[in-house]
């Protein structure tokens, strides 16, 4: 979206509104199936933006759902259960009954991605415990952390997968962690997921189909960061994606992030301002509640942000240091807390009034922020196709903090 539009989007809906261009969404799904080549397919994490799941999910081969909350905005969307991923920790008993009935894991065609992923073996057993009939199954491996059974819990449910009658075992689920900054680590990851569904199908007896594989592709964020090619982190690990896929698993990766980070754009405006001791503050209708950048620290980095009033805009470290002789402002949100600091110094000219759009903002920021606090309103959510839609009005969040009486 260029400046006029989203200034008419601001003119229209107010502030603060979340903006999510579903064109630029779609170009890029395009972009990422170009390089990783047909034999690689992709999965959308709708953790990254659940807003975004009705425009991609025909976009692309399936949907990560990674809680009992997800699940029930896919009921509510009625998107094919066959094209579901059920992934997530602490599944219960009653949340694997709930996806059952729904239909996650049954295929409906060649090649579903139709799949229950497990994080450990009680899992596994409720699946078996309330199955009436053959579900898919991929065991998430750990990485190193909380996520995910052990080599060991992996190797005994394979050995003994003739004691779950009513699942079908996949392939494997392996992810790590995000915004990996060099492919080396993504390659050697790799690496091991084919060593490890060597030493299955060689020492086990079991040759996997299917490999669930989310890379954690780097995506710019930061004005300094180089966005010369926002593709290249995926661009540097497409070969070692197609070689795994050549050795006969059906690969995919999913993409949260990355798929969703450069589409969206937050709209806020100037609602006070005051100098104290030399320092220039500005103050938003938003805040951190609104604004959460992945690797932002007390507003110490500085965000891709336009003043759609001026038309004045920083979008790379240049604009940075173009604009280091300018008057600075230290931007803060609107909570009561000395946190709540968006950028430290923001060399754009300010004024009263005036609306910022803040870019790549399509991912994480419009559920992980902590909206509950001081009991703020909620952004109005709108997508953009060549005109504006509003998909959710302001909420008052107070209703959810009060009591039912």
């Amino acid at each position: 979206m260029n400046l006029e539009e989203l200034k008419a989007v601001a003119d229209e809906y107010g502030s603060p509104t979340y903006v999510f261009d579903i064109k630029a969404l779609k170009d890029r799904i395009e972009k990422i199936r170009h390089i990783i080549g047909e034999q690689v397919g992709l999965v959308y994490s709708i953790k990254a933006n659940p807003f975004l799941t009705t425009e991609l999910v025909d976009l692309v081969d399936g949907l990560e759902v990674c809680s009992p909350g997800e699940l029930e905005l896919c009921a509510k969307y009625k998107v094919d259960p066959s094209k579901i991923i059920y992934s997530g920790v602490c599944k219960t008993e009653k949340d694997v009954i709930r996806a059952l009935e729904y239909g996650v894991g049954v295929d409906k065609e060649e090649r579903s991605i139709a799949t229950f992923t497990a994080e450990s073996l009680r899992q596994v057993e409720y699946i078996q415990k309330h199955a009436d009939h053959k579900v898919n199954l991929i065991p998430r491996l750990n990485g190193g952390n909380q996520f995910g059974m052990s080599k060991e819990d992996l190797f005994y449910l394979i050995d003994n997968r003739d004691k779950f009658d009513k699942i079908e075992i996949k392939g494997l689920h392996f992810f790590t962690g995000t915004q990996k900054k060099h492919a080396r680590k993504q390659l050697k990851e790799l690496d091991k997921l084919s060593d490890i569904l060597e030493t299955l199908e060689k020492d086990h007896g079991f040759k996997m189909e299917r490999v669930e594989y989310g890379p954690g592709a780097r995506v710019p964020i930061f004005a300094e960061d180089d966005s010369t090619n926002s593709y290249e982190s995926l661009e540097e690990i497409s070969e070692g994606l197609k070689a795994l896929a050549a050795k006969g698993y059906e690969l995919t990766i999913e993409m949260g992030r990355f798929i969703a980070t450069e589409c969206g754009y937050y709209l806020t405006s100037i609602v006070d301002m005051k100098t104290n001791k030399d320092i220039d503050y500005a103050f938003i209708d938003g805040g951190l509640n609104h604004v959460n950048y992945y690797g932002q620290m007390m507003g110490m980095k500085v965000p891709v942000v336009a003043n759609l009033n001026t038309k004045e805009f920083i979008s790379s470290l240049e604009d940075v240091q173009e604009n280091a002789t300018k008057k600075a402002y230290c931007l803060y949100g609107s909570l009561c807390t000395t946190n709540d600091i968006i950028v430290s110094q923001l060399p754009l000219e300010l004024n009263m009034g005036d609306v910022l759009a803040f870019s790549n903002m399509g991912a994480y920021s419009i559920t992980e922020g902590i909206y509950l606090f001081l009991s703020r309103t909620l952004p109005r959510v709108v997508l953009w196709d060549g005109s504006a839609r509003l998909v959710r009005d302001y909420v008052e969040s107070y209703e959810i903090n009060s009591m039912n009486r």
